[in-house]
């Protein structure tokens, strides 16, 4: 009855409405990040100061996104569904509407009144759900990398889901290189190295066409951040996981970085973490080539088993994608090719089966070795059996009774075969094998000359002498001597200052 009163209590309701409009407005707010993504530290930081989300992280594995794809769920990823974006669109429409349904006055003007004050209120939280959306279009992203796979997912498709939560270029551009740091930090929470997780970052890089400033400043963050936490570990004497960490930190990194046809920027990149963790060029190439050289050598044993499964280009390829230095690829080459020679003798009692010479030969070519590199590793392995089957034969000329060159002959014939070795490395074992046995037989005559035994001495010479002749007779039979008369044959055994005058 009273108007006064009853304007009161109409002005009291108005504002108590407008209050929970606001509250209701302001309930969204809570959850909003910054309208351009955190650095991807800065992200991980967040996540990790939640222990459920710690806890979840255990339990699903290997998933690097999982921490960044969380949100997704969330009121703020729902939101970018055609649903959601329905449920914007109306939000202001159906605020107002709402306002002019509960006006506590059947007056126009007071429900004009109310559904204003509630349509602003839908318009202030519209504004900020939007802001919620595009702050959960990086999580939503990091999800559909998490279910698709990095290489599955293709610049058109995540561009598509950036516009459906209403991202804009440059905010798009900034959620990839945070991905991308997203994921390179997670690769370091182990130490063992993986060549997918390689793959999928230079995918993302390549894909996404990420620039290499935003590369380089995604891997320098988390490179900070792992030395923040790591480095009283660094120093220690003993062994700690955080330095194969900091191993394939290096590794990933290098690669990753590498690709940059500008060399100054790849190498300003590599000078702020060799600062940043006190290493010089070669250290960082010697992290490099730690982590990269068990893989090349994989492929190695590969080419071993099976000659035909890589080429030459293949393998060389592969060496520089590892990071591997020209000198180191052709190192682990020839240690490779020793090894399987070696095993190869010891498997067939000291000489090759023609299959293993045909597998050994095979392999030879698929590394891409030269004739000379794949002779030096061949008669450096069979030296000592070629050695050993030359003592035998000049034993068995020093001690015949009659002329056995042709049959001496034909043995070294067939060690030589069966033992791959050259003429000219055959010839050189010769020599020396000859002149330590002369060399033996005249030391054995001095001794007894020595000790005044002048019988025993001239014996010695006369079978120093004996042996010298059979020497001939071996060297005529089997063709090198020439036309040389048998001083000239005997000095070419004898010479050792000069290969070259050796008629042999």
């Amino acid at each position: 009855s009273n108007p006064i009163r009853w304007h009161s209590v109409e002005v009291m309701r108005f504002l108590l409405l407008a209050a929970l409009c606001a509250a209701s407005a302001g309930a969204f707010s809570v959850p909003v990040a910054r309208s351009r993504p955190l650095p991807a530290v800065a992200v991980r930081s967040q996540l990790r100061s939640s222990s459920r989300r710690v806890a979840v992280v255990a339990l699903v594995g290997d998933d690097k996104f999982v921490e960044a794809a969380m949100d997704a769920d969330s009121v703020g990823g729902k939101l970018g569904s055609p649903i959601g974006k329905v449920a914007m669109q109306s939000l202001v429409a159906v605020s107002a509407l709402a306002g002019f349904a509960v006006a506590p006055s059947v007056r126009p003007v007071v429900k004009g009144v109310f559904a204003v004050a509630t349509a602003a209120g839908g318009f202030v939280a519209r504004k900020r759900l939007v802001k919620l959306r595009r702050s959960a279009a990086t999580a939503v992203l990091a999800k559909l990398f998490s279910d698709k796979g990095v290489a599955n997912v293709g610049l058109e498709e995540a561009w598509q889901l950036a516009k459906d939560y209403g991202v804009t270029e440059e905010d798009f551009a900034a959620q990839l290189a945070e991905l991308l740091g997203v994921y390179f930090g997670a690769c370091i929470r182990k130490s063992a190295t993986k060549t997918t997780e390689l793959s999928d970052l230079l995918a993302m890089r390549r894909s996404f066409k990420l620039g290499f400033d935003v590369t380089g400043d995604a891997v320098y963050e988390v490179a900070t951040r792992f030395y923040s936490e790591s480095r009283a570990y660094f120093q220690a004497e003993e062994e700690h996981d955080s330095k194969q960490k900091l191993d394939k930190l290096v590794f990933l990194a290098d690669r990753l970085l590498a690709e940059d046809p500008s060399e100054e920027g790849f190498r300003y990149e590599r000078l702020r973490i060799c600062k940043k963790f006190g290493f010089d060029d070669k250290e960082w190439q010697r992290r490099v080539e730690k982590v990269g050289a068990p893989f090349f050598k994989d492929l190695l044993l590969t080419v071993a088993k099976n000659p035909a499964s890589a080429t030459e280009a293949d393998i060389t390829a592969m060496g520089k994608q590892l990071g591997l230095a020209p000198e180191t690829i052709a190192r682990m080459k020839l240690e490779e090719l020793r090894r399987s020679v070696a095993a190869a003798l010891e498997a067939s009692g000291a000489k090759f089966t023609s299959s293993q010479l045909e597998k050994i030969k095979s392999m030879g070519t698929s590394l891409g070795l030269s004739e000379e590199e794949y002779r030096g590793v061949i008669e450096a392995a069979v030296g000592p059996a070629y050695s050993a089957a030359l003592a035998d034969v000049l034993a068995e000329l020093e001690s015949a009774s009659t002329d056995v060159s042709a049959k001496v002959l034909g043995k070294l014939a067939v060690r030589q075969q069966e033992l791959d070795i050259s003429a000219t490395g055959a010839t050189n074992l010769e020599l020396a094998s000859v002149r330590a046995r002369i060399a033996s037989q005249v030391k054995a005559a001095l001794g007894k000359v020595r000790f005044q035994d002048m019988p025993g001495a001239s014996a010695k010479l006369r079978e120093c002498v004996t042996f010298a002749e059979r020497l001939v007779a071996m060297a005529r039979a089997s063709g090198k001597a020439g036309d040389a008369d048998d001083a000239a044959v005997l000095n070419g055994y004898l010479d050792a200052g000069s290969r070259a005058a050796s008629p042999l």
